[in-house]
């Protein structure tokens, strides 16, 4: 279990049909034993769209205002734009996915989930540079080896 930037820890549930995980955030209080109530509200809504996702087996309108209402509240919530961009990128919402990933990057650099699934719009959107460095990354991160970067670079035509 990892933890998100705003307090909470984080577990991977439900992997999609496409490899992609959704994130669901677990309370994690504070040394004073405090969590905002801000941040409580955007796990709330967060849980309910990865539930409403889980139940629906795919991506609904609906699961998207529940993300969104969750950055409106809590714009820093990293969990909610990574699962915000699996949503679109299984919608095929590449651009959206694109955007959505990339600020889960500027959030937490050092997050793998967020290259990975932004290397994969960005091959969806033809934009093989910018695949090659996401996957670049992702071996700097630790979470590739080079090998399997070669057989990317292969069968991608990076």
């Amino acid at each position: 279990m990892a933890r998100h930037s705003s307090g909470f820890q984080h577990e991977r549930i439900r992997e999609d049909d496409s490899g992609n995980r959704l994130i669901v955030l677990k309370e994690s209080k504070s040394r004073h034993g405090v969590v905002e109530n801000q941040n409580l509200k955007a796990m709330k809504y967060n849980n309910s769209a990865v539930r409403m996702y889980k139940v629906l087996k795919g991506g609904s309108d609906g699961i998207l205002r529940f993300l969104d209402r969750a950055i409106q509240i809590d714009p820093l919530c990293e969990a909610c734009h990574l699962n915000k961009a699996v949503i679109l990128y299984n919608r095929k919402e590449y651009v959206q996915a694109l955007e959505s990933s990339n600020q889960a990057v500027r959030i937490n650099p050092q997050n793998p989930k967020a290259y990975l699934i932004r290397a994969k719009c960005n091959l969806k959107l033809n934009l093989k540079k910018d695949a090659r460095y996401d996957y670049k990354r992702l071996c700097e991160l630790g979470r590739m080896d080079f090998k399997t970067l070669m057989e990317i670079y292969k069968q991608k035509k990076l």
